[in-house]
């Protein structure tokens, strides 16, 4: 059976509360000058000159979103000046801002581009993990809402983060339209997304939602209209080491589903050692050691100082991301399991010494070069039926290490999966 259509019918969406006598006509760029800019946001609240407060705690809570599910690239949608994505960036993320005025466009502190969000955005289909729009859609005529949340959702690999207001206040007379939550759930779901209901309680938990901006983050994968079956949440002993990585992996569950399936039917069938490359905290390390039989040895790769190098003409990530990885807690996590080896350094230099074969092998580098090294440095010693698989093949962030595959191994054939992970089959 599939869910009937959901129809948004405009009249369901004429303001409640409005200042303009005419709340459908659009204001000019113009309109949100400088004295809008530097105007108090909320009474006795930092302004929007103030690079601190508010926008510094809105970057860390997409931070800390990132430890239930993983976001590397980001893109605020009327970020004003910019001070949330310079923060974002400063945090290791890729960040970028759009902005409607032409004085916060000029006056920017990230580059940010002008775009309309009455129109068509100026980026391509599914550009980043995330889009922010935080207390932008109230400024916007009922009539333009449909085609924002389309936009949104469009230019959203996967999620959409809104701040919302509900309600008018006297000193907001900029805003056009307000919205009861359940008329915003309409429109979204028109667009194709639904409320991320396990997200949205770690909004509130970190004090990041308002009774009167409804703070919503929104999710375009829903398994259930496919009509298949999330069966990994009928794998009680995968969801014990889901539920223990918790924290320590940008991976979702549906890409490490796939490293424990895979990982474990290997392991059964095929000899040879395990090895991961890009560890990170250890998440997807810790994965694959509860999935392997006993006995299999397990070679863990990483600098824990953050990606080595990097190609500004190839790759979005640079020298340094992802740098907050500690050794002494990766070792931690295995110092009762004398089955796994862990290589801190640069690879392949710290691989020199061994000579395989490999049975399982996990790559998770996000730039070129690393990527390609590790094709280089493995696929001669992968033993018959072995498995190798990129995790970052399919995300707009890592172009690179898309390329790297498509170069190594071509006129080769090598699977895509819809989770974003290509898989080698040798």
């Amino acid at each position: 059976m599939t869910e009937k259509p959901i129809r948004v019918d405009l009249e369901q969406i004429t303001p409640t509360v409005s200042h303009d006598p005419d709340p459908w006509k659009k204001n000019p760029p113009s309109f949100y000058g400088m004295d809008y800019l530097d105007q108090k946001m909320d009474p006795g609240t930092v302004t929007r000159w103030d690079d601190n407060g508010i926008f510094y705690g809105l970057a860390v809570g997409v931070q800390g979103l990132t430890k239930l599910t993983p976001i590397k690239s980001i893109l605020e949608v009327g970020c004003g000046r910019g001070w949330v994505v310079r923060h974002l960036r400063n945090l290791g993320f890729i960040a970028d801002g759009m902005e409607y005025s032409d004085e916060a466009v000029r006056f920017s502190v990230c580059e940010s581009r002008k775009g309309d969000l009455t129109e068509k955005l100026p980026y391509d289909n599914g550009s980043y993990d995330l889009v922010l729009c935080i207390g932008v859609l109230s400024h916007l005529p009922a009539t333009s809402l449909i085609n924002a949340a389309n936009e949104l959702a469009r230019v959203s690999k996967r999620f959409v983060w809104t701040n919302i207001q509900l309600a008018w206040h006297s000193h907001q007379l900029h805003h056009k339209t307000f919205l009861p939550h359940e008329i915003w759930s309409l429109i979204f779901a028109k667009a194709g997304l639904r409320e991320a209901e396990e997200y949205n309680g770690f909004l509130k938990k970190c004090g990041l939602d308002h009774p009167l901006r409804r703070a919503t983050i929104w999710d375009k994968v829903h398994p259930k209209q496919s009509g298949a079956l999330n069966l990994w949440q009928e794998d009680a002993e995968f969801l014990e080491v889901l539920r223990s990585i918790a924290g320590i992996t940008l991976v979702d569950q549906v890409r490490a589903h796939m490293l424990w399936q895979i990982s474990r039917s290997v392991s059964d069938t095929v000899l040879g050692d395990i090895a991961e490359v890009g560890v990170y905290k250890g998440g997807t390390a810790l994965l694959l050691s509860k999935a392997v039989r006993k006995g299999v040895k397990i070679h863990l790769f990483d600098t824990f100082k953050g990606i080595p190098a990097a190609d500004a003409k190839k790759d979005l990530h640079k020298a340094g991301d992802f740098s907050d990885a500690s050794l002494e807690r990766v070792q931690g996590l295995f110092k009762q399991d004398a089955r796994v080896s862990i290589h801190p350094g640069v690879f392949p230099e710290t691989a020199k010494e061994l000579s395989g074969p490999f049975s399982f092998v996990h790559v998770d580098v996000d730039v070129y070069e690393s990527t390609l090294k590790c094709l280089e440095y493995f696929s001669p010693k992968m033993s018959k039926g072995g498995i190798l698989v990129v995790d970052d093949y399919g995300f707009p962030s890592c172009p690179g290490a898309r390329n790297a595959v498509d170069e190594y191994f071509k006129g080769e054939g090598f699977v895509y999966l819809p989770t974003g992970q290509c898989v080698k089959l040798y």
